[in-house]
């Protein structure tokens, strides 16, 4: 297939969807796409242009396709540690000072739970420490109705959940099999699921802090910026946005945010005047 040809098929992607495909290795994208081509019967990147613009639904099965689902719980040990030690802690004491009797989480680009699961587990486990009557609200969304179908059945093979110390593995998961497990019913009613495109959705309102980890790979700098807007705009004041470990904030986008941790990619909403 011609070069010419896919690279009509990237700016077609990237006209309808905002997904930048430019950084991605050319072999990788033959691979990929090819294999949906033969699925679908078609012969060329030019009538898959097509086809796309004809069908927006296809949308979804192409970034299947394209996603790298390298996901499993506790993902990057560092960055939860900094969570459940000091984040979770100043949200549990706040809502102690003041009163409140919730704490809201979203977990965006969240594919089939283990990160919502996650944070579900570190704040079960926080809040039967302090003994406090605090309501815990997350939310995972994804455009991927198969990766959402997974995390509604909560069901896990052993290799998703390597950082899982034992004692919380014994405490929050039932054995299904040798090699799978199923997230307990408790942690899984503490997470609602719903399907939304981050970039054409209307993000909910009123998080305290939202995981938005190794989601802006697949995104142009312009949808970077888009985004980070939407995201600012659904934080509570002073909440907390946490990226993935090689994803920067850069542009205007930074007058958003306060580093609260470089390393880690944890950052915090600033008060402005205009956005």
């Amino acid at each position: 297939m011609e070069d010419k040809s896919l690279e009509e098929l990237i700016q077609t992607i990237k006209n309808e969807r905002g997904l930048d495909l430019s950084g991605y290795k050319e072999s990788f994208l033959m691979r990929r796409l090819n294999s949906r081509l033969r699925v679908l019967g078609i012969k060329s990147f030019g009538q898959y242009s097509e086809f796309l613009r004809n069908h927006p639904a296809e949308f979804v099965k192409l970034i299947d396709v394209l996603s790298i689902n390298v996901t499993e719980f506790f993902r990057d040990v560092s960055m939860y540690r900094q969570f459940s030690e000091k984040i979770l802690p100043e949200l549990i004491e706040s809502r102690i000072r003041t009163n409140a009797r919730i704490i809201r989480f979203l977990s965006a680009g969240g594919a089939s739970g283990e990160e919502a699961y996650s944070i579900a587990i570190l704040c079960r486990e926080a809040l039967a420490e302090k003994k406090e009557n605090i309501g815990i609200s997350i939310m995972l969304v994804d455009i991927d109705p198969d990766a959402l179908r997974k995390a509604k059945a909560g069901v896990y093979t052993m290799d998703r959940l390597k950082n899982v110390p034992p004692d919380l593995l014994a405490k929050y998961f039932i054995r299904e099999d040798e090699m799978k497990y199923r997230v307990v019913p408790e942690i899984r009613n503490m997470v609602t699921i719903s399907r939304l495109d981050l970039l054409t959705g209307r993000i909910p309102k009123f998080f305290d802090v939202i995981f938005c980890r190794n989601v802006l790979i697949y995104f142009s700098k312009e949808a970077h910026a888009e985004l980070f807007a939407k995201l600012y705009r659904s934080l509570v004041m002073d909440g907390y946005l946490i990226l993935g470990r090689t994803e920067t904030m850069l542009g205007a986008s930074k007058n958003l945010f306060e580093t609260v941790d470089a390393r880690e990619r944890i950052y915090r909403k600033r008060q402005i005047n205009v956005i």
